[in-house]
């Protein structure tokens, strides 16, 4: 370890990890977590969102020495991205754009598989309307929601993983950890805290923070260990998405969704228990290629407008706070924030979001190195 890396870590510095989910770029978050193992990077905060639920689950047990609580095996982040990375890259290079189609069709073992029991189940049941008076009105829309179901794939995660993974976050007592989902007919997000999180957060905006409270649009839970049903729900719901339509585990309606479609990154809530936030971004700010030329492409740009657009308001206020600061305008207790974005600044495509890449994780872990050198 390099003496700036070290001094880094030991000078009282508060860091925090902002690490955002993005279909199957969770490659860049892990890099970027392997690299801080590496470097012995602390950090006293973390939100995370999507598919970075996951992966900080792994980070933590790796961080701790924990096994894994299913198989006992010891956790290594690079070695199960690697797995990862083998199941879903089929075709040579010159042909990997394959590699998104061929998941369409066969899904990705252990995360999701194709809603094909479903479709059939849906397309041939009976149909009895509402009311015999509008039977044709009522018919186009049935049709549309049989043929072009809401449902693609089926989530292949277990209740036990996603419990453990709410009780794992839960017990952590050395790491705040914030993840979120959004409950589309209140047009709430959920903000899910450990009892650590609440504690470092309570104690700048203690009226924010309590259980359940209500906040700007926000709602906050503290999760508790003891109450699986919680856990299930919280993570489940974190990790739900469109693409697995929205009837529930149960056959209910679902309305909690993934919280990364409302706000990718959590970061203005880290503000008050840090000083430095790492903001693990999988996509970069401008548009790296040529201007779209067909469908895919257009596609593409407006999901990284629609991703970049929360982000910008994340990091206003503090970009806001920190320029008044260093004109003299703001007196204490105000103090800078340092943000330091890990951005993937490769061009991605379109149909290139949900297979995870060997270099992804690369980039982000040398990328990150380079940033704990220079700090």
């Amino acid at each position: 370890m390099s003496n700036t890396v070290q001094s880094a870590r030991s000078n009282g510095y508060r860091n925090a990890f902002a690490l955002g989910g993005l279909g199957g770029f969770n490659a860049h978050g892990v890099g970027f977590l392997q690299a801080t193992l590496d470097a012995g990077i602390e950090p006293t905060i973390i939100s995370c969102t999507s598919g970075q639920i996951y992966w900080t689950w792994r980070y933590l047990l790796q961080k701790s020495g924990e096994p894994d609580p299913f198989t006992g095996r010891v956790v290594e982040l690079q070695a199960e991205l690697a797995q990862e990375v083998a199941k879903s890259n089929i075709f040579p290079e010159p042909l990997q754009w394959l590699d998104a189609s061929a998941m369409a069709l066969r899904g990705d073992p252990g995360i999701f598989k194709p809603a094909i029991e479903p479709f059939w189940q849906n397309l041939l049941r009976p149909y009895l309307p509402q009311s015999f008076d509008h039977l044709w009105s009522q018919f186009g829309e049935e049709m549309l929601n049989r043929l072009l179901p809401a449902q693609l794939f089926v989530s292949e995660r277990s209740s036990e993983s996603l419990t453990e993974i709410g009780r794992r976050f839960a017990c952590e007592t050395a790491v705040g950890l914030v993840f979120n989902a959004f409950d589309a007919p209140n047009g709430e997000e959920i903000l899910y805290l450990n009892a650590r999180a609440q504690a470092l957060l309570q104690q700048h905006r203690p009226h924010k923070y309590a259980h359940d409270q209500l906040d700007d649009g926000v709602r906050t839970r503290v999760l508790d260990p003891d109450d699986p049903q919680q856990l299930l729900a919280a993570v489940d719901g974190a990790l739900w998405l469109y693409l697995y339509g929205f009837q529930g585990r149960d056959g209910k309606e679902r309305t909690v969704l993934d919280g990364a479609y409302h706000r990718q990154f959590i970061i203005r809530e880290l503000a008050p228990a840090a000083d430095r936030i790492f903001s693990v971004r999988p996509q970069s700010l401008g548009w790296k290629a040529c201007m779209p030329r067909n469908r895919l492409q257009v596609s593409n740009l407006e999901t990284q407008l629609w991703f970049n657009a929360s982000y910008a308001g994340e990091v206003a206020h503090i970009e806001l706070i920190n320029e008044l600061l260093a004109k003299g305008y703001l007196p204490p207790p105000y103090r800078p924030i340092e943000l330091l974005p890990v951005e993937y600044e490769t061009h991605i495509r379109f149909y290139d979001y949900f297979v995870e890449r060997q270099p992804v994780y690369q980039d982000a872990y040398d990328h990150a190195m380079a940033l704990f050198d220079r700090l």
